[in-house]
C-alpha cells in the first residue's frame, strides 16, 4: 500500500495534481459501454484504468492495477458487486467504492453500507449524479491527504522511521 502511495506522490506536483485510477464492473455491455463514455475521465482527475464484465474476470485485474476507486454492479454473474467490494475492500482498505445498481432494494443498500461503500446510484444514472459522486470522492480524498500532511509535517523525525500517507 505504501509504495504504491509513495510513487504517486512522486507524481503530484501539487494537491489535486494526481489521476485517480478507475475501475469499472457492470455485465451489461451497453451500460458499461455509456458509463465508460459518459465521463471526461481526465477532466475530472480520474483516469479509467480497467474495466470488466463481472467479479470474478475483475479481481485479478483489480489486484493488478490497484485502483483508487472501484464502480460496480450489484447484479452479476459469477461474482456480485457486493461480495467484490468485500474482498477488495479486505484487500485495499483505503479504495472507494461507489456501486451501481438497476434494484430499489433496501436490503442491498444496507449491506453495501456494511462493506463501506462510498456511494450507491440507481440505473439509469444521469451524468450529473455520476459527476457529483466521482467530485465527493475526490475531494474527500484530498481532505484526506491534507489532513495527513499536516500530520506528517508535525511530527518530528525519528531515524529510521518514514511515513508513508494512505491518499
Amino acid at each position: 500500500i505504501g509504495h504504491k502511495r509513495e510513487n504517486r506522490n512522486r507524481f503530484c506536483k501539487k494537491w489535486g495534481a494526481c489521476m485517480y485510477k478507475v475501475f469499472l464492473i457492470e455485465d451489461e455491455i451497453v451500460i458499461r459501454e455509456a458509463l465508460e463514455r459518459m465521463i471526461p475521465w481526465n477532466e475530472y482527475g480520474f483516469e479509467l484504468v480497467g474495466k470488466a464484465k463481472d467479479g470474478e474476470i475483475a479481481l485479478p485485474m483489480i489486484r493488478k492495477t490497484k485502483p483508487d476507486v472501484l464502480i460496480t454492479d450489484i447484479k452479476m454473474p459469477f461474482m456480485d458487486g457486493l461480495t467484490l467490494s468485500g474482498i477488495v475492500k479486505k484487500e485495499i482498505p483505503e479504495i472507494r467504492i461507489v456501486i451501481v445498481s438497476g434494484y430499489d432494494d433496501f436490503e442491498y443498500a444496507r449491506k453495501a453500507i456494511a462493506l463501506g461503500v462510498d456511494d450507491y446510484l440507481l440505473k439509469p444514472i444521469a451524468k450529473a449524479d455520476f459527476v457529483r459522486v466521482l467530485q465527493k470522492i475526490r475531494e474527500s480524498s484530498r481532505i484526506i491527504m491534507r489532513n495527513l500532511n499536516r500530520k506528517s509535517k508535525n511530527m518530528k523525525t525519528t531515524p529510521g522511521v518514514i511515513f508513508l500517507s494512505c491518499w
